[in-house]
């Protein structure tokens, strides 16, 4: 039963952060985001480059301090 429960819940998380994505493209921002919070140095300089070439959103979202909730924050990413 848990494990059902577990497949469900990372399923969900994978709808919502498409969904997300979704709504970022439409806003002209870049669609894929990586969350880079909880990296070491190393992967934080070999994402930079792709950061500052615009391939990819980092760094603090524009909603990141807005009093919104994590489903209406379209920089938003939810981990699994």
């Amino acid at each position: 039963m848990i494990i059902a429960l577990v497949g469900v819940g990372a399923s969900w998380i994978g709808v919502l952060n498409k969904r997300h994505a979704a709504a970022r493209g439409r806003m002209g921002k870049s669609a894929r985001v990586v969350a880079l919070n909880m990296e070491d140095k190393r992967t934080l300089t070999a994402h930079e480059e792709a950061i500052n070439d615009g391939r990819l959103a980092g760094g603090v979202g524009e909603k990141a301090f807005n009093d919104v909730t994590d489903l209406k924050n379209e920089d938003f990413i939810f981990l699994y």
